[in-house]
């Protein structure tokens, strides 16, 4: 998944804070080895490793200069200029390039940090996991995919049994 062992250590350092700590997906990525998926996926993983040239942007958009990042500047640019065109119906030109510029800015750090804190890994393994019978897919996940799915649909009817129930009604 990780071009190298360090980029993989600046992403999921051995001793993390909290604040970093949230970023993985710890859940996702156990759920792949758990359901026995890792070896399918494996080639789409290796196809698009996560770089240290992506570490590297991603930091830099996220240092923080004078308490804020870059990119909370550039998101909170794209949201001022929001206000202004959905207030005003209509934007001058040079707002517009403003706005597309703050815009793409945002867009390509969520695209960034997606991919390098796993989750379009993530992403990936639950898109497969709700294909109705990837086992075609992803040999090996059969029985992992059945069970997964049979879970989620009982937690699903579950969720909207207990929300029928009308205030204190017992759920037995």
């Amino acid at each position: 998944m990780f071009e190298t062992p360090e980029t993989f250590d600046r992403v999921c350092p051995t001793q993390t804070d909290e604040d970093r700590d949230r970023y993985v997906p710890w859940r996702g990525l156990r759920e792949i080895l758990r359901f026995g998926c890792l070896a399918p996926l494996t080639p789409v993983f290796e196809k698009y490793p996560v770089k240290a040239d992506h570490v590297h942007k991603l930091e830099e958009r996220e240092k923080a200069e004078d308490g804020v990042s870059r990119i909370a500047r550039r998101q909170k640019e794209r949201e001022h200029l929001h206000e202004r065109w959905a207030r005003k119906k209509g934007l001058p030109t040079q707002d517009k390039a403003a706005y597309r510029e703050a815009l793409a800015h945002v867009v390509e750090h969520r695209r960034l940090a997606a991919h390098v804190r796993l989750n379009n890994h993530t992403r990936l393994h639950n898109l497969l996991m709700g294909v109705p019978d990837a086992s075609s897919i992803m040999p090996g996940c059969g029985s992992a995919t059945s069970i997964s799915r049979l879970w989620r649909s009982w937690r699903a009817r579950e969720r909207v049994r207990k929300r029928s129930l009308g205030k204190g009604e017992s759920i037995s």
